[in-house]
């Protein structure tokens, strides 16, 4: 008979799981150029709540889940992911901001 701690652990796994399964596949469409400033912004933030909610259900699953491992490994990469393409937003929107600077007329 399965204790109360494991069947929260096991719904907690199989969260995890299917968060960072949705993750990826949100990582692979990257940040798509054809999308507004507003609409990047918060497809950013939606990739990091999500980042968030993984973190906070791989704390609560105990290191001796056998699956604990993988999903934290999994989920390190994917922060790193995250970050690289949070580093690439930031270069396209510092580009945009220096190409409106730069294409405006000075003004009197």
């Amino acid at each position: 008979m399965e204790t109360l701690q494991e069947v929260k652990a096991v719904k907690n796994v199989t969260s995890a799981r299917n968060l960072i399964l949705e993750l990826q596949d949100k990582l692979k469409e990257n940040i798509v150029t054809n999308m507004s400033h507003k609409e990047q912004s918060q497809d950013l933030r939606r990739k990091g709540w999500m980042l968030q909610m993984i973190d906070e259900l791989l704390t609560k699953v105990p290191t001796s889940h056998p699956d604990k491992d993988n999903l934290q490994a999994k989920f390190c990469g994917l922060r790193v992911e995250a970050n690289n393409i949070m580093k690439q937003w930031e270069i396209q929107c510092d580009n945009k901001l220096h190409e409106s600077a730069t294409s405006s007329p000075p003004s009197s």
